[in-house]
């Protein structure tokens, strides 16, 4: 088998599996994204729940590179940088990416829309991703609870549950809330769920509903 490089081909299956999904993919577009044969597939990754599983891996640590690339800043936890900065730049890369229109939603979501049974060894890299993204925030919310710039209440479980269930959901808002910037405004009602002093909201002017 000819030499090929496997971070490139598992790149070019990111494509097509996040563009079609696990069960859509099949295995014609896979050989022409990747440059490899079928067999050759077969031979340098078992089979397609294999090579998925290597894909979602892929996906995983490119986000973890980019968009949840806050959430592992060391500086955080040992050099004394913002914890709720960190929180914040991690939404506003979030908002970004679900904004791109060249970006089909996330891989890992859609995937684990798929029954478990089906996915095999891919529904645990999925769920590998959605652990070490909880273990992140988990780390920063303690961090920022710490030192008073993050709410002590509720629960630090709480929290967590919140802030990842609504980030998991904002490729969903931007879909169904296009014309109202949906992201930003999960954005902002997070940071303002966390702040251990939200910011109040300017109120609109009674006056002007007021009979003269």
């Amino acid at each position: 088998m000819r030499e090929f490089d496997r971070r490139e081909a598992l790149l070019a299956a990111v494509g097509v599996f996040w563009r079609h999904g696990y069960a859509k993919a099949s295995i014609h577009e896979l050989t022409g994204a990747m440059g490899l044969h079928r067999a050759q597939i077969y031979q340098a990754f078992g089979s397609k729940e294999e090579l998925f599983a290597e894909v979602v891996r892929t996906y995983s640590n490119l986000a973890f590179e980019t968009v949840f690339a806050p959430l592992e800043d060391r500086r955080v936890t040992s050099d004394g940088a913002s914890a709720l900065a960190a929180i914040e730049e991690c939404l506003e890369r979030l908002a970004q990416s679900v904004e791109d229109p060249e970006r089909p939603g996330c891989l890992v979501e859609s995937s684990l829309l798929t029954p478990a049974n089906e996915l095999g060894v891919a529904h645990r890299a999925c769920l590998e991703h959605l652990a070490r993204m909880e273990a992140g925030l988990r780390r920063v919310l303690e961090t920022g609870r710490e030192r008073g710039e993050i709410s002590s209440e509720p629960s630090l479980d709480e929290q967590v549950a919140v802030v990842r269930g609504a980030m998991m959901g904002m490729a969903c808002v931007q879909l169904v809330d296009r014309r109202t910037g949906g992201p930003r405004a999960v954005r902002r009602a997070l940071l303002n769920f966390l702040r251990s002093q939200p910011e109040r909201q300017p109120e609109e002017s009674s006056t002007s509903n007021q009979g003269s």
